[in-house]
């Protein structure tokens, strides 16, 4: 996305790097950034908080990986576990309305222009990359390091996301030409379908994900790591994860440990323990060693957490430890912190949209 960015101001450059006009673009980047703050900080803490599973880090048989230009301009696709891999009906209509326009109106309203027409040129671009592009000659012509940027990329619908952008800048640009033709009626009627078609069809596909029909587990387990529903070649657990492990769901006591009872409520585990009175001995959880989990309550003495030599979460007891203790996933307060920033400037912004909205009509 910010690749698409760079292309976009350079396609405007005689209006972007006007001083005005860098200013607008600095608080949408600024903005931008706030929005997604709930998202970016978690990611970025963990991504480089440990060490990971890959598969490969470059995927050089990128050709391999086109989707044919017929099938990205599908509206409708009953099999929606690939449904992923189009542009989507709302986004292609709209699209299709502006260029529509194009023909019809040649005298476009020019904030229209200024928006349909930058987004048509790099959706076009995005198109070609996802289903044209000879990717082998594009990594030979550029040689290895130039080419890294464009084709470390795993696959070349990764690039949908900037085609679904700019025909999305499309779809509202339409409906500017309706609204300077004098038919507003007709634009917003058009801006409400074109908007409940993207908003249903994509539901009907992040649906299958939230649901878990298909996708990776949603549980820290290993259990269904390695049956139908899952899809991620593993590359997202930490980099000491043993597959051996992935449909035990028992709790194993290690050195003399002794485990009384347990109680598990999703990723919560409920322990009642003793020592083995020697030395330190220690109880491995079934859950995957990520980063965040904590021993939220204990009434029997020193406890620590750790992770074993094949990725589970392991608690350490002393010797003479005996009782309750309670072990779950926290969220770090500055990932709250985070979520509150992103909440608050979502709120904000809305009030200001109000706000400029009331004072127009004044």
């Amino acid at each position: 996305m910010a690749q698409a960015a760079v292309v976009l101001v350079l396609l405007c450059w005689r209006r972007a790097f006007r001083p005005r006009n860098l200013l607008i673009l600095a608080k949408g980047a600024g903005l931008t950034v706030l929005l997604n703050l709930w998202f970016l900080l978690p990611f970025l803490t963990t991504l480089f908080g440990g060490a990971w599973r890959g598969t490969e880090t470059q995927n050089r048989d990128l050709n391999a990986s086109l989707v044919s230009f017929g099938y990205l301009f599908r509206l409708w696709d009953e099999d929606l576990s690939t449904s992923a891999l189009k542009i989507g009906g709302g986004l292609v209509l709209g699209a299709l309305a502006y260029l529509g326009g194009r023909v019809r109106c040649p005298e476009l309203v020019r904030r229209a222009r200024q928006i349909g027409t930058p987004a048509a040129v790099l959706g076009a671009l995005g198109v070609y990359l996802v289903g044209w592009m000879d990717w082998d000659g594009l990594y030979s012509l550029l040689g290895e390091r130039a080419a890294a940027v464009l084709c470390n990329i795993q696959f070349p619908f990764r690039y949908l996301m900037v085609v679904s952008l700019c025909f999305a800048a499309m779809g509202g640009a339409a409906v500017l030409v309706l609204q300077g033709a004098g038919r507003r009626q007709a634009a917003a009627l058009g801006a409400c379908c074109l908007l409940g078609l993207a908003g249903w069809l994509g539901w009907m596909e992040a649906g299958q994900y939230a649901f878990g029909y298909y996708g990776r587990n949603r549980m820290a387990e290993g259990r269904e790591l390695i049956s139908g529903k899952d899809n991620s070649n593993l590359e997202y657990l930490p980099a000491q994860f043993e597959e051996a492990w992935v449909e035990d769901t028992n709790i194993h006591p290690v050195n003399g440990a002794v485990l009384l009872d347990s109680t598990r409520q999703d990723n919560t585990f409920t322990v009642t323990a003793a020592g083995s009175g020697a030395g330190d001995s220690s109880l491995e959880l079934p859950l995957i060693a990520y980063p965040g989990y904590r021993i939220t309550a204990n009434d029997g003495g020193t406890l620590s957490l750790g992770a074993t030599a094949t990725g589970k979460v392991a608690v350490v007891l002393a010797a003479d430890y005996s009782g309750t203790f309670t072990v779950s996933w926290a969220e770090p307060r500055s990932w709250r912190a985070a979520e509150l920033v992103s909440l608050a400037a979502a709120a904000a912004l809305v009030v200001y949209g109000l706000r400029r909205r009331a004072a127009s009509r004044n």
